[in-house]
């Protein structure tokens, strides 16, 4: 008989997957996200396999609010990358797990300056090493302090007082880029156990997210037309986000339900 691996027997597992940041974490994928879990959960514990650079705060709370609605430990394993949404999930883990090399990208607040969405720390080095007294508009004043405030709250809803704290610190007060990337160390101080990973069998996950990384990256499905963008896979079913394509025209875009078991089949 051959032995069940340890995340085979504790965990239901998700993976997640967005291409580039025309393929976001955003309102339309996340609820296609929340439809995968409630179709598939059936364990006490999740294992996410999380690979997204780009995503909107607002989703990853949900998101994250969704996962603890079903599970009573989540974990996340990070194979290459995360950012904005996918990286606040992250800081919510029970345990996660970095690949070799990963690539962990803020997930600071935004605000509306100028008619353009900018990282609020731009307005805040502004403020802060100014010579003299600094000129801002009052509107565009009033809009970084209530992007700030918004961003707070959503901290203090989602994690623990303390973590809360120690996030807002390094995201409001230490951040110097929206691209600065964070070693094990940053995770650590806000709050994040991280386990090493060699501590877990990641063997068939890897093999698993390869396969649908590689199929997503190259984004063309010869027997359908399509190209691909996002991807989530759960234990039985999941949707991968299809953009059909005619002669270079984008005729249309949708969502489409697979078996998982089928779809990676499908995409050897």
């Amino acid at each position: 008989m051959e032995e069940k691996r340890i995340s085979e027997i504790n965990n239901d597992i998700y993976y997640i997957l967005t291409k580039d940041q025309n393929n976001i974490i955003d309102e339309e994928f996340t609820h296609y996200i929340g439809k995968t879990i409630e179709e598939n959960q059936e364990k006490e514990s999740a294992l996410i396999v999380l690979d997204s650079e780009y995503g909107k705060i607002t989703c990853g709370q949900r998101l994250i609010e969704i996962l603890k609605d079903n599970y009573k430990t989540v974990q996340y394993y990070i194979p290459k990358k995360a950012g904005e949404a996918s990286t606040l999930m992250a800081l919510a883990a029970d345990k996660l797990y970095l690949g070799n090399g990963c690539i962990i990208r803020p997930c600071d607040p935004n605000m509306i300056y100028k008619g353009e969405k900018i990282p609020t720390y731009i307005i805040r080095e502004y403020l802060k090493n100014y010579k003299g007294t600094p000129t801002l508009d009052p509107k565009d004043e009033g809009s970084y302090y209530s992007a700030i405030d918004q961003y707070k709250n959503k901290l203090y809803d989602i994690f623990p007082h303390d973590q809360a704290i120690a996030i807002e610190e390094f995201m409001l007060e230490n951040l110097t880029s929206h691209d600065q990337i964070f070693n094990k160390e940053d995770l650590e101080m806000m709050g994040v156990n991280i386990e090493g990973i060699q501590s877990f069998d990641f063997k068939t996950i890897d093999d698993l997210y390869s396969r649908l990384f590689k199929w997503q990256k190259n984004g063309y499905n010869v027997f359908f037309d399509y190209i691909i963008g996002n991807i989530v896979v759960g234990p039985k079913t999941g949707y991968v986000h299809e953009t059909e394509s005619k002669k270079g025209k984008i005729k249309s875009k949708r969502y489409r339900h697979i078996d998982s078991e089928l779809y990676l089949i499908s995409i050897q």
